[in-house]
């Protein structure tokens, strides 16, 4: 019983997280060599405020 309680709390915490966790305002934006940088690899991403 005691288990099942567990799995229930974790379960309902999964779906609540799954469905207000994730974030969907976001902008995609692609650089190239056309662009300015020396390449089109990319090692990171540091975004400053």
């Amino acid at each position: 019983m005691k288990a099942r309680n567990c799995i229930s709390i974790i379960l309902i915490f999964l779906i609540v997280y799954g469905t207000t966790g994730q974030i969907t305002d976001y902008e995609i934006i692609n650089f190239s060599v056309e662009d300015g940088i020396p390449s089109n690899e990319c090692h990171d991403i540091v975004k400053i405020p």
